[in-house]
């Protein structure tokens, strides 16, 4: 398949960003999703707390406004130098859950109406243990009094509602935005809302169609192979497989235990060269593109 330059793409962009598990190809950004959350819930910035661990979570966490950010202490090194220059940010002193209950509570203090996390790294670790961890957060959110729970996270709806389901059935006070936020989960009902920006919508099938069709198959052809990796199917893959998870609105490649090494120069070396792929195709099509 040849992309060329498809004009209902228009202006949109799109963002690649890597985190210490993946690279993700999206187009939207938490950031945008904050803005949207603040929109759907009718409150100010000031009554926002935000808390993430990644690189990919700067976007919002670096939102002028915002009631209080934090992140816990196993947050990427490039994070929390970047908070620590921020005044009145919280680099805390627990990792994960602990970090994120100690930041909830400090957010409780301050009578803050919306505390908005990222998941993996904050929430939980993605350990065995996880539901638990994820347990100890609902529970707290659920008791009160303190600010109602927004996730925001980029694993999909499906990842999102088995959690949810394996900790309680109603949990009125604790939101998933899916997706970066594109994939709203209702708390109650489980349905899904996907709530692209205007002008996305028409946009995402080309992402999801001609874009990742290609972008699949050269990874498969012309990446892998020279680094000894067959990509595995998400349901069955372990923490040393790469895999590709089914998503509605982005793409996400899940990266085998040795890839994750910021420091090795090999893994650097794939990671580059997935991003110059992704950069390259969405040029092809129309995409402006900007790293994150």
């Amino acid at each position: 398949m040849i992309l060329t330059l498809n004009s209902a793409v228009g202006d949109a962009t799109l963002y690649l960003s890597v985190s210490p598990h993946a690279i993700d190809i999206a187009l939207v950004t938490k950031r945008t999703a904050v803005f949207r959350c603040a929109q759907l819930v009718g409150i100010d910035l000031h009554q926002i707390g935000a808390i993430g661990d990644g690189v990919n979570d700067l976007p919002f966490l670096t939102i002028p406004g915002l009631g209080l950010i934090g992140a816990p202490a196993n947050a990427e090194l490039r994070v929390r130098s970047e908070l620590g220059r921020i005044p009145g940010a919280m680099l805390l002193n627990g990792p994960v859950t602990d970090g994120f209950l100690a930041f909830y509570e400090m957010c409780a203090e301050r009578d803050l109406l919306l505390v908005i996390s990222d998941r993996d790294g904050v929430l939980i670790d993605g350990g065995a243990d996880s539901t638990d961890r994820f347990r100890l957060v609902v529970d707290r959110v659920m008791r009160g009094p303190g600010p109602a729970l927004w996730i925001l996270t980029g694993s999909s709806a499906e990842q999102n509602l088995s959690l949810l389901d394996g900790v309680a059935s109603s949990v009125d006070r604790v939101t998933v935005m899916a997706e970066n936020g594109s994939i709203v989960i209702d708390p109650l009902t489980r349905q899904t809302h996907l709530t692209l920006p205007h002008g996305l919508e028409s946009v995402l099938p080309i992402l999801k169609g001609p874009f990742e069709s290609e972008f699949r198959r050269l990874l498969a052809t012309t990446i892998l192979p020279c680094y000894g990796l067959v990509p595995v199917e998400a349901s069955s893959a372990s923490m040393d497989d790469l895999s590709i998870p089914d998503k509605m609105t982005m793409i996400t490649i899940d990266l085998p235990r040795r890839f994750r090494d910021h420091a090795s120069p090999v893994a650097s070396d794939f990671r580059r060269e997935v991003l110059r792929l992704a950069e390259c195709l969405g040029r092809a099509v129309g995409f402006n593109v900007e790293h994150i």
